[in-house]
Order: structure tokens, then C-alpha cells, then sequence
């Protein structure tokens, strides 16, 4: 065979496997890929925005907060583009006959409760097109539907919270803002719970559930991104007091989400699950009640009492401190406990009171305080002013004697001024005595009598 034969054979089967590639690459099936965020641990947070993995998340790689959302992704990859996708997620509702993943939300809530409370630094930011490329710049959003399946629930086995549909009521008290998908790269034309089988929103009854959400799209690239949150279930709005029906109290990893199917070929069974031990217990609240005023200087003692919501692990003593103490306010006996008395003091003006105790799950003290207002706005009274009279000359004359009274103050100061006017004759004059009142914050009161000489 001659060289030149070799040299054509040679470059019609480079030729072939060239071709061969590059409509193999062409026609690259379409791909997605699960993630979920990693924010480090509570002591050492990650705030690239960056760190979406495909590995499950701990306590040693992550930090959340009953109530918060575990952000996730799905990167889509060699989706056609003139093509209707629709996508269904799953994940657990209950899991270990607890509440874990309650809705879908926007991929960013690490900030209720309050992140800064709970861990001392702020939410860490998200990213969710970090290290994607090829996305188109469209950014579309769409609405979450509201869960109808729900659970009359009362949080607080009957204290002072109000029975609730849950979880219903939770995703309506978020803003609006908060119910969305998010997709980069194209557009989402509906959001819905599954309308394929049966259990779309998952059994609130069962021990283990999922629940299922199809999203449907088009998109303007071949590579896009949707991003999502997983509401925490709390156990403020699930659980009663010491026998919490939230999932962050349990073993092992309760929060899973999974991408379950989609209209394109095979999408392969993604599940991502976060460990419960990354999930801590939210901060209380307080709330001090007792009565606020105005109350009167020199009141009697009045006692207050603070009363703590939620979970407090290994709760310290309560004390209790006043700040912008302007009426002279002081402790009747002890400053400790879930009850406290309280002087008003002597002057007008008025105090802070301020509960604070300690917990295991909070990084600050929690504190609730109550301003009160010591003050008398009430004027004296005065009592026993005589009529106006007239006398003749060469008769003084004599006033009566009239006495102050005041709603706060006991003994309250009661003046008086005298004003003379001459009349037509020498002998004739007029003399008014106008007696003022005054308590001890300052209120005022007169009265007048006038005696006539003639």
C-alpha cells in the first residue's frame, strides 16, 4: 500500500471520529445537578456566597435555625431551548413523625429569627450562579402556591398563642418576596403542587411524608439555574412546650430535598439532606407585663412579671435592672425571678424596667424590658374659696380659708396674692385675693375671691 493511501485512510478516520464527537457533544443529553448550601459552622461562617455542594450538610459545615430556609439549586445543563420543561421536586414534610421541611420558599431566609441573635454575626450571603457559566442574563420569579393541607395546631397547649392552620398560616405571615422560585436563565411560566398521583402537599398525619412541587419553564440558554429554599419547621408553631413536634430535635438527617423527574429523559433520583444537629433551637422572646402609667410619685409598690416564649436551654436566673430611673424607682425587695416589685419613687418622671436571662441556644443575653411613666397631670383642686362680698367702711376685710386637694400629691402648696384697687372715693377700695395650688410635679390651679369696701 502506498504512503499516500495510508495518509487518506489516516485522515478520513480522524475525520470520522472528529465528526462523531463533535454530534456527540451536540446532542449531549440535558443534566441537572442538586445542591445545597454549606454556610460553615456557627463559629465559622462562610460568606463567599459561593459554597454550594452536593454532599449533605452538619453541624460542622453548616448553621441554621428552626424557621430559616436550607437555600438549594439545581443546575440544568444542554436544555433545549425552545422546549416547555417541567420539573418535579420532593421533599420531606415529616420525617420521624416530626415537621421538617414545611414549603418552598425564596432561596435567601437566614435571617428569621434574627441571625445575629442567634449566632452573633449577620446571614451569610448566597449566590446561587456562583460558578455557573454560560447562564443567561433573565431572572425570573414565581409564586409559591399557599399549603391547603394543614394541621389545626396549638403551639403553646394552651397559653397565650392562638391555635393555627398549619402550615398555612407560617408561609402567609412571610412577604411576599419570600414565596418565590427563582430561575436564572429563563422564564417560569407556573408553579404547583404535583397534579400526577396523589399526596401533592404529603400526609401531616404520617410518621414519614413528601411532599411534591412541579415547576414549569422555558429557558433562554442551554445552561440555567432555579434556586429555592426549605422552611425549617419550628417548633413555636408545631410543637407544645418540652415535647417539640419540629425536626431539629431529633437524630440523624431529617431535612431532604430531591429532584424527582422531569419531561426530558431520564433525570436520575438526586437527594441532598441536611443533619438535624446543624439545625438549633431559636432564641426566646420575652414579655414583661405589669402596669405602665402614669403612675403617681409616692405610689405604692407595683409588681411586674416576665413571661418567656419558646425554648430557653439550661435558662440562667431572670434578673431584672432599671435604667432611665428619672422618678428615684426602686426595688421592693429582691431584683431576681419571674416576679418583681417596684417602687414608682417620689419624682415625676419615669423608669425601664428590663427582664434578661441567659440560654444554652442564644448568643446574647434575652431581654424584654416595659417603660413606665411616673406623672401627675392633674391640677389641685381648691376647696372653700368664698363668694365675692361687700362691706362698709370702716370695716377690714376678712377672706376665707380655703383648702388644696391633688389626685398624686398629699400636700400639695397652696399661696395666695393680693391685689387692692382704689375706688371712686377715698375711703372706698377693693381688695381680690387670688390663692394658687401647686403640686408636687408642677400642676397649678387658682382661685380668686373679691371684697368690696364702700
Amino acid at each position: 500500500m502506498s504512503r499516500c493511501s495510508n495518509i487518506f485512510r489516516t485522515t478520513i478516520l480522524l475525520l470520522a471520529v472528529l465528526t462523531f464527537g463533535l454530534t456527540a457533544a451536540a446532542f449531549a443529553a440535558p443534566a441537572v445537578n442538586l445542591d445545597q448550601y454549606r454556610n460553615g459552622a456557627f463559629d465559622s461562617p462562610i460568606n463567599t456566597g459561593a459554597n454550594w455542594v452536593n454532599g449533605n450538610a452538619g453541624a460542622q459545615n453548616a448553621h441554621y435555625v428552626e424557621g430559616y430556609s436550607i437555600p438549594y439549586r439545581l443546575i440544568m445543563t444542554d436544555l433545549p431551548t425552545a422546549t416547555t420543561i417541567t420539573l418535579v421536586l420532593g421533599y420531606d414534610v415529616k420525617h420521624s413523625d416530626a415537621h421538617a421541611i414545611d414549603y418552598l420558599t425564596h432561596f435567601n431566609r437566614l435571617n428569621d429569627p434574627s441571625h445575629l441573635d442567634a449566632f452573633g454575626h449577620a446571614p451569610e450571603p448566597l449566590n446561587p450562579v456562583a460558578g455557573v457559566a454560560g447562564v443567561d442574563a433573565t431572572v425570573s420569579t414565581f409564586p409559591f402556591p399557599t399549603p391547603t393541607v394543614n394541621l389545626l395546631v396549638d403551639p403553646d397547649g394552651a397559653g397565650p398563642a392562638p391555635s393555627a392552620l398549619q402550615p398555612q398560616t407560617s408561609f402567609n405571615n412571610l412577604p411576599a418576596g419570600e414565596r418565590v422560585m427563582t430561575l436564572y436563565g429563563g422564564t417560569i411560566t407556573n408553579v404547583q403542587y404535583d397534579p400526577a398521583g396523589t399526596l401533592a402537599q404529603g400526609d401531616l398525619t404520617a410518621s414519614q411524608s413528601e411532599a411534591r412541587m412541579q415547576i414549569t419553564f422555558t429557558v433562554n440558554s442551554a445552561t440555567a439555574v432555579l434556586a429555592w429554599g426549605g422552611h425549617i419547621g419550628r417548633r413555636d408553631e408545631w410543637g407544645l412546650p418540652g415535647d417539640p413536634q419540629s425536626a431539629g430535635g431529633i437524630s440523624g438527617s431529617p431535612y431532604h430535598m430531591r429532584a424527582l423527574s422531569w419531561n426530558l429523559d431520564n433525570l436520575g433520583n438526586q437527594d441532598r439532606s441536611l443533619s438535624a444537629v446543624a439545625v438549633f433551637v431559636p432564641c426566646p422572646t420575652c414579655e414583661v407585663s405589669g402596669p405602665t402609667g402614669p403612675l403617681c410619685p409616692g405610689s405604692a409598690a407595683q409588681s411586674y412579671s416576665v413571661t418567656v416564649n419558646g425554648t430557653c436551654t439550661n435558662q440562667s436566673t431572670i434578673t431584672w435592672s432599671l435604667s432611665n430611673n428619672t422618678s428615684g424607682a426602686s426595688f421592693n425587695g429582691g431584683n431576681t425571678g419571674t416576679t418583681v416589685s417596684v417602687n414608682p419613687g417620689s419624682s415625676c418622671g419615669g423608669y425601664r424596667l428590663t427582664s434578661s436571662f441567659d440560654c444554652d441556644n442564644c448568643v446574647d443575653p434575652v431581654t424584654c424590658f416595659m417603660d413606665v411613666t411616673v406623672v401627675d397631670n392633674t391640677a389641685p383642686v381648691i376647696s372653700g374659696v368664698g363668694a365675692n362680698q361687700s362691706i362698709e367702711c370702716p370695716a377690714t376685710p376678712v377672706f376665707s380659708n380655703p383648702t388644696a386637694s391633688d389626685n398624686c400629691d398629699q400636700n400639695p402648696s397652696l399661696t395666695f396674692n393680693d391685689v387692692t384697687t382704689p375706688g371712686a372715693c377715698p375711703q372706698e377700695y377693693s381688695v381680690t385675693r387670688t390663692w394658687t395650688a401647686t403640686d408636687a410635679c408642677g400642676n397649678s390651679s387658682q382661685a380668686s375671691q373679691t371684697i368690696t369696701v364702700e
